[in-house]
C-alpha cells in the first residue's frame, strides 16, 4: 500500500500541469465575462453562467487528464510497464490522481458559482438555499460518477490504440480504434433499449423531491432573469449497480490487456 501511495503522489506531481491549464483558463474566461458583463451591470451573472458551464464540463475532466497522463507515458512506455506493480495499481494511481485534480477544480468552479450567485444583483432567482445545496450535492456526485465512467472507458480505448500501434502506424491505429469505438457505442446504445437492460437497471426506485427539472435564462439590458421548474426526479439503485459493475469490468479488462497484451 505504501508503494501505491508513493506512486499516487508521483502521479499527482506529474499531472500538476494538467491541473493548472483548465484552472487558469477558467479564471481568464470568467474574468473576461465579468469585464464585459459589468458594462451592462451583469458582471456576476456572466461569471455565474461561465462557472456553471465549466462545472458541468468536468464530466469530461478525467478524459482530458488521462489523455495528458497516458500520452506522457508513451515517451517512456518501457519504463512505465516494467514497473513491478500491477497494471491495476498503475492505472488506478492515474485515475485517483485525476480525481484529486478534478475535485480541486470542482471546488473552484462550484465555489465561484455560489459566490457569483450570492453577489448577483440583476439575477432574479426564487430558489431556497437548501434546494441549492441539494441540487449541488447530487449534481457533484453525478458529475464525478460520469467522469470516472468516461475516464475508464477512455483508458480502455487508449490501450486498444496501443495494441494496434504494435502492427500499424499511428494514423491507422487511431482509425481502427475509432471504428471499434463506434461499434461498441452503437452496441451499447441498442442494448440500452432492450427489456434486459430495463430489468437490470429499473429497480430500487427512489425519488428526489423539489429538484430543479429545467432552467431557462433570459438576459436583457441591465437585467437577467432565471426561470426554473421544480419537480420530482426518479432515480434507480439498479442503474448505479449496473454502471458500477460495468465500469469495473471495463477497468479490469483494460488492466488485463495492459498486463498481458501490450509489449514493449
Amino acid at each position: 500500500m505504501d508503494r501505491w501511495i508513493q506512486l499516487l503522489k508521483k502521479e499527482i506531481r506529474l499531472g500538476f500541469p494538467a491541473f493548472l491549464l483548465p484552472v487558469f483558463t477558467f479564471i481568464i474566461v470568467a474574468g473576461i465575462a465579468f469585464y464585459f458583463g459589468q458594462r451592462e451591470g451583469l458582471g456576476f451573472d456572466c461569471v455565474l453562467m461561465v462557472a456553471v458551464i465549466a462545472t458541468w464540463m468536468q464530466i469530461f475532466y478525467l478524459i482530458y487528464y488521462l489523455f495528458y497522463s497516458l500520452q506522457s507515458e508513451r515517451k517512456t512506455l518501457h519504463l512505465w510497464l516494467h514497473n513491478p506493480m500491477s497494471a491495476a495499481a498503475l492505472l488506478s494511481a492515474k485515475i485517483f490522481a485525476g480525481l484529486v485534480s478534478m475535485l480541486a477544480t470542482l471546488v473552484i468552479t462550484g465555489g465561484t458559482s455560489l459566490i457569483a450567485l450570492t453577489f448577483s444583483n440583476a439575477l432574479t432567482i426564487d430558489i431556497q438555499k437548501t434546494m441549492i445545496v441539494e441540487v449541488g450535492f447530487w449534481g457533484a456526485i453525478h458529475i464525478i460518477l460520469l467522469a470516472v465512467s468516461l475516464g475508464i472507458g477512455f483508458t480502455f480505448f487508449w490501450i486498444i490504440f496501443l495494441l494496434f500501434t504494435r502492427s500499424f502506424g499511428t494514423f491507422i491505429s487511431f482509425l481502427a480504434t475509432f471504428v471499434i469505438f463506434i461499434v461498441v457505442a452503437s452496441g451499447l446504445e441498442r442494448f440500452s433499449n432492450t427489456k434486459v437492460f430495463e430489468a437490470l437497471t429499473k429497480w430500487g426506485e427512489f425519488k428526489l423531491e423539489n429538484m430543479i427539472t429545467s432552467l431557462n435564462v433570459s438576459v436583457g439590458q441591465a437585467n437577467a432573469e432565471l426561470f426554473t421548474e421544480i419537480g420530482q426526479i426518479s432515480l434507480y439503485i439498479g442503474t448505479y449497480v449496473y454502471e458500477t459493475i460495468f465500469t469495473l469490468f471495463v477497468f479490469f479488462i483494460s488492466c488485463w490487456l495492459l498486463d498481458r497484451k501490450v509489449e514493449v
